[in-house]
């Protein structure tokens, strides 16, 4: 798993950690002045009871592993770790730590006063103004996890809990890996979750989870939130399997309603048809979801008034328009083309199968993966494959990787200014994107920041000892022109 990059912050020294999570004396952990009816949730054994925390109220989820079983158990461990990291969203549920409830231990995390979206949706009738509002939101903590390289992989209303102002909080994370998860099929079958599931997943369980699994999956919660019922309700779930793999979707017709609302209504199915097609290739990104529903949002942004409620009485709107639940497409699906894996890409480079990489690397790129705008602005740049070919593009998007952080586009980038070396700021720029590289541990980088500083080269004022010590880091590296330089010169490793 990646490193997050998130610091946990306790502010109350007395706290002890359970590996990064803190764990929470019960102490701290009142009952409320007033008891509710929902004050505990769901049933034996996996239920919550509401707490108060700090003046906060809670939910604290009960387990029945002992503590040294949390202790010893690694993916546990992982586990916590991840979700105390992944609060600094607050498009997610937070989670404040492990504590214990009448000796029984508990996961705690934020109280969500409305339950999860389906059981609003099935209560309350959700204006439309505020279901925008909400994919919005939803969207932007999708994003988040896919910046830090998770994927939800369990995308429905049932796993999105809604706070007393309507705040949508992701939760319920599948933090493994469907294409080593042998049980996932039974589990799929059991849980329905089928019926949100990507054509490429129903036709093979075990195939690898992808960005474009989780903006498939996306797409129906968006249906769901709009005619608020599960989808696909008439039909079994081996039926939902063959009508999903032939292109078969959801109807999506709006009844009746002011031409405000209907084209906020147009404008939202073509957000839900341009992410659950067929072919995961032609699926939009998260980031263009994320515009598109920006967009729709700032233009029905007046439509938000305090004297108007966001919930209305059941059956309150008219939703639906037609009796057709379900539509199959008239032309014939094109066949369903699996999404290449990064490391499927770069070895496709290797081996100078360029088509096949370059599509790879457009893929993830659109999607937002660092490592890809690298690859994508490197084809570019060079013109590696027939016909592709765009240097200021692909000088654009090695800028923009080199800007995430990745060392081989800090390096890259660094060097198409070499031609304009001398024009206004770039040497500064130059010897900034080469030195964050070398820093990154980019041994190329390294030997060539030890040879400008060693030799002098390109008006660099001339430090042997700086360049010796980026060459013996590279040379530490295994990287043989810096152990033949320091050979050459007569310098020791050390």
């Amino acid at each position: 798993m990646k490193d997050l990059h998130f610091a946990v912050r306790v502010d109350n020294e007395e706290y002890e950690t359970f590996r990064d999570a803190i764990k929470i004396d019960s102490k701290y952990l009142e009952l409320p002045l007033r008891g509710k009816s929902d004050d505990k949730r769901g049933k034996h054994p996996n239920y919550v009871v509401k707490r108060i925390y700090w003046g906060q109220e809670v939910a604290c989820k009960l387990t029945s592993m002992t503590e040294e079983e949390m202790k010893i158990n690694t993916s546990v461990q992982e586990h916590l770790e991840i979700l105390m990291k992944l609060s600094e969203s607050n498009h997610i549920l937070r989670f404040y730590g492990v504590s214990k409830i009448d000796d029984i231990n508990a996961l705690v995390f934020e109280w969500a006063h409305c339950g999860t979206l389906k059981e609003l949706y099935e209560k309350k009738a959700i204006q439309w103004h505020y279901k925008v509002q909400i994919a919005l939101k939803i969207c932007r903590g999708l994003i988040f996890l896919q910046k830090v390289e998770i994927l939800h992989r369990d995308l429905r209303c049932e796993n999105i809990l809604m706070s007393e102002s309507l705040e949508p909080k992701i939760y319920n994370f599948r933090l493994v890996d469907y294409s080593t998860d042998t049980t996932l099929s039974n589990e799929v079958i059991s849980n329905n979750v089928v019926r949100w599931l990507a054509p490429e997943k129903l036709i093979n369980y075990k195939s690898i989870y992808t960005t474009s699994c989780e903006i498939f999956s996306f797409g129906v919660l968006l249906w769901e939130l709009a005619f608020e019922k599960i989808p696909y309700r008439s039909l079994k779930v081996d039926e939902i399997k063959d009508f999903v793999i032939k292109g078969g979707r959801e109807a999506i017709k709006f009844g009746n309603s002011t031409p405000e609302i209907s084209k906020l209504q147009e404008d939202y199915k073509k957000i839900i048809n341009d992410t659950w097609k067929n072919n995961p290739q032609e699926r939009i990104s998260f980031l263009k979801t994320l515009n598109m529903l920006e967009e729709l949002y700032n233009s029905i942004s007046h439509m938000f008034d305090e004297n108007m409620p966001a919930l209305l009485n059941k059956n309150t709107l008219y939703l639906n328009g037609s009796n057709d639940d379900l539509v199959l497409p008239d032309e014939n699906v094109s066949p369903i083309i699996p999404i290449i894996s990064l490391d499927e890409g770069i070895l496709a480079f290797r081996v100078g199968d360029h088509q096949k990489a370059w599509k790879c690397f457009e893929y993830h790129a659109e999607n937002g993966n660092t490592i890809a705008k690298y690859w994508k602005g490197r084809y570019l740049w060079e013109g590696t494959h027939d016909g592709i070919k765009g240097r200021e593009e692909g000088k654009e998007l090695l800028k923009i990787a080199a800007d995430e952080g990745n060392s081989d586009a800090q390096l890259r980038y660094a060097f198409t200014l070499i031609n304009v070396y001398d024009e206004g700021d770039n040497r500064n720029i130059f010897m900034n994107y080469i030195t964050k590289a070398a820093e990154g541990d980019n041994c190329v980088a390294q030997y060539n920041l030890g040879d400008l500083y060693y030799n002098g080269i390109l008006n660099i004022p001339k430090d042997e000892n700086k360049g010796i010590k980026w060459l013996r880091l590279a040379a530490l590296h295994n990287y043989a022109r810096a152990i033949k330089f320091l050979e050459e010169k007569e310098i020791s490793l050390f």
